[in-house]
């Protein structure tokens, strides 16, 4: 009993050796109970199975023992920091297994960051990925200009608000735990995050180091800008940096990075017979050019002498493109959208009563509400500030070193997005009109009439769904090898016969009304009623199209299979 109670007054002193303790005491105090128990029964008199058995028995009560210390020790009031901890690591243990938790390629050498700081850059860049997803969803929703900020803050939901904000500062923690190590000095504390971030600015003014250039995550334009304006702005505004000054240098990266790009894509040039386009001022790109050639601040590789990147080809390149007017304001928008929605949610930037007149563009409002110069005013700088000129060619430089590394004749490894809205194919009016079209269609493998036609609503193509003719060996379907090539894991079909929509994620799916009504407002699945069916927009986009860009066909499916007794074999249709 004396060292029993010893023993609780340790365990009480030290709360951490709970565990340990209670497992040294099993493996102690157990197999002494059995013999004790063994004795007073005298159980190996009688014949039966006694001390060996019992004995046998115990590694099985040892583990009980320890399961009940365990819960006991959780059920107890832990320390704030213990269950922050133990939150974060039931998060790196559930994106573990599905490969999230990838090397960063952003500003940190692969394989030498810890756990920590891996898990706090996955969590920002799910932030980055998250803000850009919803403001996709939310473009061509028209913004009330009577509204707190005029801007399509006043659109978004609360729901979608309350989740940003959740995930923003489940990614402000991580990287606050990512600063600090146990056993680690205070005086290192600050500066390990800061050590391991500071990469992320070598992209943007350069790095003298000896890095070589030619490895892929060396160039900025390597990379989605704005998802490396969150990394930027989270990491490096708590460590004292201006969050404004790193805005202002990605929008205008975003914008060269957008004049390299199509500049070289023989469509941009051909488009500047089109007079529609408007006109915009290119002079600051020319000045650019000659200030380039005349201080030799482009280095061209001979390895892409034979693309529009090699050097007589970028000295040649018409900069007085109309097109591309329009899509540096298009893609100067979108940047600004998302930049706005971050600023809001992260850093809690109120923008009420800041809106501009109505009378100005969204681009126009958002660069006043966050202070920015517009697009015409960045490519006026790039003409004669030489400080700036200097900093794009450094950028400019990073494509074509990466781009002859890689052997790529051309910009391809450069990422842009989609700045306008995104949208399914435009079906017809009337649904005689789509039944119409699919029996002009023919098989792509036999020639012949189309059987049982389904229609793509991401690209608009027609073919065989459930059909032998375009069936292969491993019982893949019409719809299911179309949905591999085209849109990856989500598809979404209409069935032309059966007036249906079939919902595809991986191997499951799931049937749907076709958004075509009767003049009574009926669906008729099936096309029972033989009656005129006629497309309702509304249904189209709020059925379909929202469950898209919200990302929600996998719940979708989830949710209508729940009541369905179907065992599968969706990949044949």
């Amino acid at each position: 009993q004396a060292s029993s109670s010893h023993a609780m007054e340790a365990r009480s002193m030290d709360p951490d050796s709970d565990t340990q303790s209670s497992e040294e005491e099993s493996r102690s105090i157990i197999p002494e109970m059995v013999r004790r128990v063994a004795d007073q029964f005298e159980l190996n008199a009688t014949g039966l199975p006694g001390l060996e058995t019992l004995v046998n028995l115990t590694p099985r009560l040892e583990t009980l023992t320890n399961l009940a210390s365990r819960l006991d020790t959780r059920n107890r009031p832990a320390t704030p920091s213990a269950e922050l901890k133990r939150a974060y690591n039931r998060i790196e243990e559930s994106l573990s297994p599905i490969g999230a938790l990838k090397p960063n390629t952003i500003g940190l050498e692969p394989g030498t960051q810890s756990s920590t700081i891996r898990l706090a850059e996955t969590l920002c860049n799910t932030l980055a990925f998250t803000v850009s997803s919803i403001e996709i969803s939310y473009r061509g929703v028209a913004s009330p200009m009577d509204g707190g900020t005029g801007t399509f803050l006043d659109t978004i939901s609360e729901q979608s608000m309350k989740t940003l904000r959740i995930l923003s500062e489940t990614v402000r923690t991580a990287t606050a735990i990512a600063a600090v190590k146990s056993g680690m000095p205070e005086f290192l504390r600050e500066t390990r995050v800061h050590n391991s971030w500071a990469g992320q600015l070598k992209k943007v003014f350069g790095d003298e180091s000896g890095e070589d250039p030619a490895l892929p995550y060396a160039s900025l334009f390597g990379h989605d800008l704005f998802t490396f304006f969150a990394s930027c702005a989270i990491n490096e505004v708590p460590m004292g940096e201006n969050m404004h000054h790193i805005l202002r240098l990605c929008y205008s990266a975003e914008l060269i990075k957008v004049i390299v790009t199509f500049l070289c894509r023989d469509a941009v040039v051909d488009a500047q017979q089109d007079s529609n386009l408007g006109s915009w001022d290119l002079s600051g790109i020319k000045l650019f050019q000659t200030w380039s050639k005349e201080h030799d601040a482009i280095k061209f590789s001979p390895n892409i002498s034979g693309s529009r990147l090699s050097q007589q080809e970028f000295w040649n390149l018409n900069w007085n493109v109309p097109a591309l007017g329009k899509l540096i304001d298009a893609y100067a928008l979108a940047f600004l959208r998302k930049a706005l929605l971050l600023t809001h949610v992260h850093f809690g930037v109120d923008f009420t009563g800041s809106h501009a007149s109505p009378d100005l563009s969204e681009l126009q409002r958002l660069s006043k509400t966050l202070r920015l110069p517009s697009p015409q005013e960045v490519i006026g700088k790039l003409g004669n500030d030489e400080g700036f000129q200097m900093v794009a060619a450094r950028w400019i430089n990073s494509v074509l070193v990466s781009t002859a590394a890689k052997e790529r004749l051309r910009t391809d490894a450069q990422y842009l997005s989609h700045p306008s809205i995104f949208e399914l194919v435009g079906l017809p009016k009337h649904y005689d009109t789509l039944t119409e079209e699919a029996i002009k269609r023919r098989c792509p493998t036999t020639g012949k009439e189309v059987t049982d036609p389904a229609i793509c609503l991401f690209c608009g193509e027609i073919f065989c769904s459930q059909a032998s003719c375009c069936m292969t060996d491993r019982n893949k379907g019409g719809c299911y090898q179309h949905r591999e090539k085209c849109s990856g894991n989500i598809g979404i079909f209409i069935n032309i016969r059966k007036c249906m929509v079939l919902f595809l994620h991986h191997s499951h799916g799931s049937w749907y009304h076709a958004p075509y009504l009767d003049r009574h407002g009926e669906v008729d699945p099936t096309l029972r009623r033989h009656h005129q069916l006629f497309l309702n927009q509304k249904r189209y986009d709020k059925l379909l199209r929202e469950a898209w860009l919200n990302h929600g066909i996998p719940s979708v499916i989830s949710r209508r299979l729940e009541g369905d007794m179907n065992t599968g074999g969706w990949e044949t249709l």
